[in-house]
């Protein structure tokens, strides 16, 4: 049905043309938040004098990492031999389900859905809907609030610059036990591991570590997080200071760390987490106990709840004999005035990934210039329609490629015949059209409205 895809891409157009703004606590044009910079007043968190200072490339970036629909780059288990990515549940000991062909875990390029804007509203509004109360906690649950700290742990060696000026951030819920964190995880998928194989320190082992990130960046996710498994991780040579005792702990890379929460790394603290506890007494790191239950002389190994804290405290700053409570309140005021950390509320929500590289499933409309600039055709264009194809296999290729990639005449075009605003972009400009679709569900999703 051409006119109901071409509604489902009008739909598209609206929420790439629309960001979120905090303080009314909706979506707004995109083109309000440009006339809000120019104004010279702030917005999303944007100077006056920042904006002012930007030259165009700067403020298109900026624009379009506000866009409720954006590109993000995400791994998939991208499948050669199928010429497709796979789900999580498609893939069984790194093969695919379906012809046992080798399966790979790939960054690939992804329209997403900024659905993590929402996530406030998503877990107020579950008081409006009249559902079970065991739905609305397993929706609660899916979101995943969860407040606590975003700290900083300096990197000891210089060369190495990464997320803040030489140090790698974590978010944790229990700031309150980091005097407790003896080592520092990272995700295989890190870029500080990139950087540690460019250029190793003298205590690498840089082989044994390549090895290492090239098997676990080919793992499930969900195998990688089964809690029965053994825990695996190798020492990446560098080191980290822990900002509260001021000591030197190694930093490791494992893949019970995943990318996609957080900062894709962890302050471990063993003494009160079951993970890092199993790890620590695999490799001999020290575990120290600063959490202990009301009432008691010593906490059980690993303990995970709240309590009293002790051996927490440093010239300037003491949790000993603070409840877990008020000892997270007192840390956090810490991390905060010496510009260390900062108070952080995180959600296991992630933005929505709405690309496929399927031919069938509604076309983007979209194309990019020359310089990857990204523009939407104007809705007077729309449907933006498949072409026809002699060919519907998929590229056997260890470089995913969409399958509409193959599509070379229908890919290339003008901006004026991809109907492209000529206010945008001139209409003789060369463009590529976007070689994604979008997913089955895109049109689903709003069938209930015709």
């Amino acid at each position: 049905d051409r006119d109901y895809s071409g509604w489902t891409q009008w739909i598209f157009l609206r929420i790439y043309n629309s960001y979120y703004d905090r303080e009314q606590d909706r979506a707004r044009p995109i083109g309000e938040l440009i006339q809000t910079l120019e104004s010279g007043k702030p917005a999303c968190g944007l100077a006056p004098a920042d904006w002012k200072s930007m030259n165009a490339q700067q403020r298109r970036a900026f624009i379009d990492n506000q866009r409720l629909a954006y590109i993000g780059e995400q791994v998939v288990n991208w499948c050669p031999k199928l010429g497709t990515a796979l789900a999580n549940e498609e893939v069984i000991d790194g093969k695919s389900e379906r012809g046992g062909f080798p399966v790979f875990r790939k960054p690939l390029r992804q329209w997403m859905f900024r659905i993590t804007a929402y996530a406030e509203r998503l877990l107020r509004d579950l008081e409006l809907v009249k559902w079970p109360e065991s739905t609305r906690t397993q929706q609660s649950e899916w979101i995943g609030r969860s407040e606590g700290a975003e700290i900083d742990f300096p990197v000891e060696c210089p060369k190495f610059k990464i997320q803040t000026p030489n140090a790698l951030r974590v978010f944790t819920t229990r700031p309150d036990t980091i005097f407790g964190a003896t080592f520092m995880v990272i995700a295989p998928e890190h870029p500080f591991v990139d950087q540690v194989l460019k250029n190793p320190p003298s205590d690498s082992d840089a082989n044994k570590l390549r090895d290492y990130v090239a098997a676990a960046r080919n793992r499930s996710d969900v195998d990688r997080m089964a809690e029965t498994r053994e825990k695996t991780g190798v020492f990446t040579g560098a080191y980290a200071i822990n900002p509260a005792t001021q000591q030197k702990i190694p930093i490791w890379t494992a893949d019970y760390v995943l990318m996609g929460y957080g900062h894709g790394a962890i302050m471990a603290v063993p003494g009160h987490d079951e993970r890092d506890f199993e790890f620590a007494t695999k490799f001999k790191v020290p575990i120290i106990e600063v959490v202990r239950p009301q009432g008691v002389d010593h906490a059980e190994l690993a303990f995970a709840g709240e309590g009293a804290s002790v051996n927490s405290a440093n010239t300037d700053v003491s949790l000993n004999g603070l409840s877990t409570p008020d000892a997270k309140k007192r840390i956090i005021d810490w991390l905060e005035r010496t510009g260390k950390g900062t108070r952080k509320i995180n959600y296991k929500l992630r933005d929505w990934l709405f690309s496929r590289q399927r031919y069938w499933g509604e076309p983007f409309p979209i194309v990019f210039d020359e310089q990857g600039n990204h523009y939407p055709v104007d809705s007077s264009h729309l449907p933006v329609t498949l072409p026809d194809m002699a060919d519907y296999q998929p590229v056997e290729s260890d470089d995913p490629q969409p399958l509409l990639a193959k599509a070379t005449q229908w890919v290339n075009t003008t901006a004026g015949a991809a109907g492209v605003d000529p206010n945008l972009l001139p209409a003789n400009t060369m463009v590529k059209r976007e070689t994604n679709t979008m997913p089955g569900w895109a049109g689903s999703c709003w069938y209930y409205l015709r």
